[in-house]
């Protein structure tokens, strides 16, 4: 069987996407992927979140940016611990801080929205991101 001899893709953005367009392993021999954006349409209840598999094999991944879609608890355990700039347009609680943060302990870039419990998220992140250089919340 001949291979792919061809450079290695890096960068994946996937725009409007419907949670059920690609299967569990769609990004299974991505491993080369440095960047990945998901920017989701809508989420359907019921529909089984597929982030957590596809982030599995990224272990090179520096940058993740999600728009929408499940909530963080659905994918939080498996966000490689490579991930340097994380970009986060969902609803993120003080408990989703917590679990990320030992997840990625080199984060030096964090983007989050505002809301509610912004304030509190506020104090605790320098002591949950201790290599953190820039945070920015919208």
């Amino acid at each position: 069987a001949s291979r792919y001899g061809g450079p290695a893709l890096t960068s994946l953005e996937l725009v409007d996407y419907p949670e059920t367009i690609l299967p569990e392993n769609a990004l299974r021999s991505l491993t080369s992927l440095r960047s990945l954006t998901v920017r989701y349409r809508y989420i359907r209840e019921g529909i089984e979140c597929r982030l957590r598999s596809w982030l599995d094999p990224l272990q090179q991944l520096e940058t993740l940016t999600i728009i929408g879609g499940n909530s963080l608890a659905a994918y939080t355990t498996t966000i490689p611990s490579s991930v340097t700039r994380l970009t986060l347009r969902v609803a993120i609680t003080l408990k989703d801080m917590d679990s990320i943060a030992p997840k990625v302990p080199a984060l030096e870039h964090l983007d989050i929205e505002q809301n509610r419990s912004s304030g509190s998220l506020c104090r605790r992140i320098p002591m949950l991101f201790p290599q953190l250089k820039t945070l920015r919340i919208r």
